[in-house]
């Protein structure tokens, strides 16, 4: 990463889709890093989670990206990147559900029979992620905050914090644009499409 964006400076979008350990690594060896890159897209800094872990999926909305290295999300989300966009909540809206996978069923090839077999019915995470880098319409609303990781060792270890430019804390934290909401068709779609799913045997 640290190679190419020196390449290509301003030129290259970092799609993260899971810890961000890597980026904390890239960026602590090059304090160029994140500058030189042109956006970085995350799936991960679910907003107002907490609820949702009792009406919903505790493991849904339990950030494992962000809780699996606090230290390192926090290093990645306070350096000197042009753009972040942050895919968090809003990757739940679209779930992989029978109908979709009835739809990848009806190829028939031997790779869609099996993915319609044994595929989980779980939220398009990072296909989400990866599809807003691909076509940024695939979002369809945002709101810029800010954003930190809590990296104290208390009960909200883990969690990420978001505030308006009026209240923020001034203590490194930067501008996200935060997703939320998306195109949810235009998303199953392309998953499909690019998965070459698309109801024609291959």
């Amino acid at each position: 990463m640290i190679r190419t964006v020196h390449e290509h400076p301003h030129q290259v979008t970092i799609l993260e889709g899971g810890p961000m350990t890597n980026l904390a690594l890239a960026i602590r060896q090059d304090p160029q890093f994140a500058s030189l890159a042109k956006e970085l897209v995350f799936m991960g800094g679910i907003v107002d989670g907490n609820m949702a872990q009792i009406t919903d999926n505790a493991d849904f909305f339990a950030d494992f990206n962000m809780m699996f290295d606090p230290e390192a999300a926090h290093i990645a989300l306070t350096a000197d990147w042009a753009k972040i966009t942050c895919l968090g909540s809003v990757t739940m809206k679209t779930r992989i559900d029978q109908k979709l996978i009835d739809r990848v069923g009806a190829v028939g090839t031997p790779v869609a029979k099996l993915i319609a077999k044994y595929v989980e019915k779980v939220p398009l995470w990072d296909e989400l992620a990866a599809a807003v880098v691909v076509d940024p319409s695939v979002a369809t609303q945002s709101v810029d905050g800010y954003m930190d990781i809590e990296i104290e060792h208390g009960i909200n270890y883990g969690l990420v914090h978001v505030w308006p430019e009026a209240s923020r804390p001034h203590a490194g934290e930067r501008k996200v644009t935060i997703v939320t909401d998306v195109d949810s068709q235009k998303l199953i779609d392309m998953f499909v499409n690019s998965a070459g799913f698309d109801g024609k045997a291959h």
